[in-house]
């Protein structure tokens, strides 16, 4: 868990005043947080450490499985090769196996009125649901937005050009589809084609779906007149680190520190700031400062002073009262101090005046403290 921290961390603060990133492919995957102990232990415990090739944040790319070898950037995404990301084999891997299959033919046309395609429209359905309906995703970012779309045939499929790590780098594809509302000459439904030759295999890979073909390592294509047939390992892009090679370095005994070094080579592990201080963007890149006003925890809200002390008991801010519980977290809702009772919105601000809670309506005093229901 340190290692996945300290490699997500500095994933993050290499982007800091280039570009906002987000959770998906385009970066690095994030399905959302699940706060646990052994987490935020992990997140605590490497606070501040971040990863440098030559004093530099590197880009610490990571995937779930590389399939039994690492792959490097160039082979990956055409971009310029860096020291620190390169081929080699990985033992710890579990070399995830995955296959899929898809038919050539999708729909047969020759029993279709292509002259009344409302009359069939909704009930013909694609041969594989999965893998054509990833297609239609891409086809409706890629000059097709919301047409109403049928995949036919995906005659030709071709993976070729593989890199110095084993992965395919390049691919073809054909794919032929209708749209609803494009017709020829004769008012029948018109073939449309999309046509990739010698294309990245990134691209191919986004058109069938990353959950379809979970990566580039691809070990066999089999293709008669009928169907094709492909196999391969890993999941992801297989460039930096391996979560699950990660995690078994880590069952044998590895510390954190070994793991990086070997998946990110050349590299030093630097504490950029401490646990007083945080990160924040400046013209000269990212910097540490110290920490004050609210802070995130483990799902809770705390108030760090300008001392760099947490605040509690009644705390205004920006014209709002909150109160901050004995250990320091912000309460939300009934709380009872000094005898009298007051209500904290969801957003921690104490209520005043009238509020609708729970089926009643209630009178505050302008101080916040409960007067009666209305």
């Amino acid at each position: 868990m340190k290692t996945q921290a300290v490699s997500a961390r500095t994933y993050a603060l290499s982007y800091m005043n280039r570009e906002l990133i987000d959770d998906t492919i385009m970066y690095q995957v994030y399905g959302g947080y699940i706060w646990t102990p052994d987490t935020t232990k992990a997140v605590d415990e490497t606070r501040g450490q971040v990863i440098q090739y030559n004093g530099r944040l590197i880009d610490a790319v990571y995937s779930a499985s590389n399939g039994g070898i690492t792959e490097c950037n160039a082979n990956a995404w055409d971009s310029a090769s860096v020291p620190y990301l390169t081929e080699k084999e990985d033992i710890f891997d579990p070399k995830s196996v995955w296959n899929f299959s898809f038919h050539k033919n999708q729909i047969n046309v020759s029993q279709l009125n292509l002259s009344k395609q409302t009359e069939w429209w909704t009930t013909v359905k694609e041969a594989d649901t999965t893998v054509s309906n990833n297609i239609k995703m891409w086809l409706d970012v890629n000059d097709y937005a919301n047409k109403e779309i049928k995949v036919i045939a995906i005659p030709e499929f071709k993976l070729h050009s593989p890199g110095s790590g084993g992965r395919m780098s390049k691919r073809n594809i054909t794919v032929e589809f209708f749209v609803k509302d494009i017709l020829d000459v004769n008012g029948n439904l018109a073939v449309q084609r999309v046509v990739l030759q010698n294309v990245n295999i990134s691209k191919i890979r986004a058109m069938l779906g990353t959950r379809v073909m979970l990566s580039y390592l691809v070990d066999k294509v089999d293709t008669d007149d009928r169907l094709v047939k492909v196999s391969g390992r890993g999941d992801g892009h297989g460039v930096g680190m391996s979560q699950w090679g990660a995690k078994y370095r880590a069952d044998a005994g590895k510390k954190y520190e070994e793991i990086l070094k070997f998946y990110y080579n050349g590299i030093s592990i630097v504490t950029m700031y401490d646990e007083s201080e945080s990160i924040v963007s400046s013209p000269n890149g990212t910097v540490p400062v110290k920490q004050t006003g609210w802070v995130l925890e483990n799902g809770k809200w705390y108030f760090l002073q300008a001392n760099g002390a947490m605040a509690t008991g009644w705390l205004k801010d920006k014209n709002k009262w909150y109160y901050l519980t004995s250990s320091g977290a912000m309460a939300t809702g009934w709380i009872k101090d000094k005898n009298k009772c007051y209500y904290l919105s969801t957003s921690g601000a104490m209520v005043m005046n009238r509020q609708y809670i729970n089926g009643r309506w209630h009178l505050f005093h302008s101080r916040g403290n409960w007067l009666g229901y209305i």
